[in-house]
Formats: structure tokens, sequence, C-alpha cells
């Protein structure tokens, strides 16, 4: 799915008060089998007609040891799918451009990963086909707005 609207504050000074709130657009998923995204969009699934997004708001961000916002950050919040909402944690990680310096912070790219029930969100049809868990995976590339 791709992301239909990303507010990604980051705070330099203060990382742990970060937050993310990102909409993905339920109608732009892609799978290499046509039927099986109509499956995936349909009513027994996802249900776009319904709900056209999958939501992520953060609540809490818990950095890693070393007081960074990877290699062992995670991010707790509100997810909402198929009209459904509950607390998840994602691993986290904000990356630089490779080559930049240290400083530079113009361009950065957020991922947000981990696993999820499908069932738990109400996206049970077709149980017998497809598995319950769904790994997630957001990937965001941010500017500094100015």
């Amino acid at each position: 799915m791709q992301v239909a609207t990303a507010e990604i504050l980051v705070d330099p000074a203060n990382l742990a008060a970060s937050r993310v709130d990102i909409s993905l657009d339920v109608d732009s998923v892609r799978t290499p089998l046509p039927f099986a995204r109509q499956a995936l969009i349909g009513p027994d699934m996802l249900d776009v007609g319904q709900f056209p997004t999958v939501r992520f708001t953060s609540t809490k961000v818990r950095l890693a040891a070393d007081g960074r916002l990877s290699g062992g950050a995670t991010i707790s919040g509100n997810l909402t799918v198929h009209g459904v909402t509950r607390q998840v944690t994602l691993d986290a990680g904000l990356f630089r451009a490779k080559g930049s310096a240290p400083d530079d912070l113009s361009l950065l790219t957020v991922q947000l990963s981990g696993q999820l029930s499908r069932s738990a969100f109400g996206a049970s049809g077709y149980g017998d086909l497809v598995g319950d868990p769904v790994d997630l995976n957001i990937v965001a590339i941010i500017r500094v707005a100015r």
C-alpha cells in the first residue's frame, strides 16, 4: 500500500518526543496475482469500500539503548485496520541519506515494521487459504519542512 498522508515530526533535541501519523491507501495495494488483490480489498478482508485507509498514530517512542531512533528503538501507537483500532508496538528506524554529514537531517528515511494478527482487526476472510499473521513494513521518506 502506498502512503496516502504522513505527518512525521522528529525533534533532534528530544528524539523521544518524536511523533508519527501515517495513513495508507488500501486501494493502492499491489500483488502479483490480480485475483489475490481483489480478494484482499474485498469485503471479506480489508473492505476498501468501507475502510479506504489503514492508519498508525504514535503514542510513545522508546529509544534504543544508545539513545537513537534505530537499532532497537520502538514506536507504540494506535493502528486502525478495517475500522478496528488496536495498540501495537513497531520496530523503528530513522536513517540519514547515504553519504550525508552527521548533522544533515534534510532528507531522512523512516522505517516502521512489525507483525499483526489480521483476524484481530476483523479481516478474517479466506482463513483456509491465508495465514493470520501479516508482516507490516512502512517506509516513508521525509524532507525537512522549511
